[in-house]
């Protein structure tokens, strides 16, 4: 499970600015629960921001996944990261991202230049450098493959770059029904969506609209069985 798959939702209807905040309202967070095992394991963070530079308007995710996994108050596994990725109407261009996993960080930074997206990823002294083709790849994990699948019910295949696992991977999407679901004092009307990536599948519930944001996601990975659940939306004057 991760954070890339909360913020699909808004990326191209803001960037066509087609945003589901009002116009004087510059960022807005969403904050999601995570649940592992029907047990709360962690927080997940997301500021979106719309940004205007040299008239071009671009979108800023930043994310901050919490996740502290527990048995008899022993840590079993921490995970704390930080990311950041600008998006234009072409999709993500930059990306750069502080992990620390049980004490160990990670960092990735990142650029689409030249049609081929860059990345540097650095762990203690040790470096490596990652090159992917834009030809190779249909969306990154911050892009919005969901707004592209039709209600038709036949699956449909996307390559994605994974900026988890710095690689292309193959993500299988099908629309399975329409559903009302019962949300923080409201009901929304949504699309439920069924997935399958190398290690894990599961079920979304995104919004019909054309925000498609992201409401609940149920799954199952190497680690088990988890949830993901929106918890509070907010929105914020200037940046």
């Amino acid at each position: 499970m991760t954070n890339h798959l909360i913020v699909f939702a808004y990326i191209l209807a803001m960037i066509s600015q087609i945003i589901i905040f009002p116009c004087h309202a510059k960022a807005q967070e969403l904050f999601y629960d995570i649940y592992s095992n029907e047990k709360k394991t962690g927080s997940i963070t997301v500021k979106l921001s719309e940004i205007n530079s040299n008239e071009t308007n671009l979108l800023k995710v930043e994310t901050h996944t919490k996740i502290q996994v527990k048995a008899l108050f022993i840590s079993l596994f921490s995970l704390d990261s930080q990311e950041e990725g600008l998006i234009n109407d072409e999709g993500t261009y930059s990306y750069s991202s502080v992990t620390i996993i049980d004490g160990d960080t990670i960092r990735v930074t990142g650029k689409l230049k030249d049609a081929v997206f860059k990345l540097t990823v650095t762990e203690g002294e040790k470096k490596q450098n990652v090159s992917i083709k834009r030809s190779n790849y249909d969306f990154t994990s911050l892009d919005s493959p969901e707004l592209f699948l039709e209600a038709s019910g036949k699956p449909k295949i996307f390559k994605i770059l994974d900026f988890d696992n710095l690689a292309v991977v193959k993500q299988n999407l099908k629309w399975i029904r329409n559903e009302e679901l019962n949300i923080l004092d409201d009901t929304v009307d949504c699309k439920v969506i069924e997935f399958e990536n190398p290690g894990e599948k599961g079920t979304r519930w995104i919004t019909q609209d054309q925000y498609g944001l992201l409401i609940k996601e149920e799954g199952e990975d190497e680690d088990g069985k988890y949830t993901v659940k929106i918890s509070k939306f907010q929105n914020r004057i200037g940046n």
